[in-house]
C-alpha cells in the first residue's frame, strides 16, 4: 500500500520532534484537495499552526475574530475526521542527542 503524508519538525530546549499525518494515497489526495478548498474559502495560502495560534501572516486580521478562528479550525478538524487521516509523532529528548 502506498501512503501520503505531511510532516513538520520542531526543536525546543534541545529536544527534537517530528509530527504529521498519514493516510492511504487515494485518501490523502482527496483530503489534500478538500484541505485546499477550506484554505481558499478563508483566503489562507498555507496553514501553519504556530501562525494560526499567534495570529501571524495569513491570520493577522483574525486576531479579534474568535468566531472566525473557531469555524476555520473546526473545518480543518472535520476534514481530518472525515478522511480518517492519522496523526503520527516522535520526539527525541535532548539527552539522547548528546554525543558519547
Amino acid at each position: 500500500m502506498v501512503w501520503g503524508a505531511y510532516f513538520d519538525d520542531s526543536e525546543s530546549g534541545g529536544n527534537f520532534a517530528v509530527a504529521g499525518c498519514v493516510a492511504p494515497l487515494e485518501t490523502w489526495n482527496a483530503f489534500t484537495l478538500a484541505w485546499i478548498d477550506v484554505l481558499e474559502e478563508d483566503g489562507v495560502c498555507w496553514f501553519h499552526a504556530t501562525d494560526f495560534a499567534n495570529c501571524h501572516r495569513d491570520f493577522v486580521a483574525w486576531r479579534r475574530d474568535q468566531n472566525r478562528q473557531r469555524k476555520f479550525y473546526d473545518s480543518l478538524l472535520a476534514l481530518i475526521k472525515k478522511f480518517r487521516v492519522r496523526p503520527i509523532s516522535y520526539m527525541i529528548p535532548a539527552y539522547r542527542m548528546e554525543r558519547r
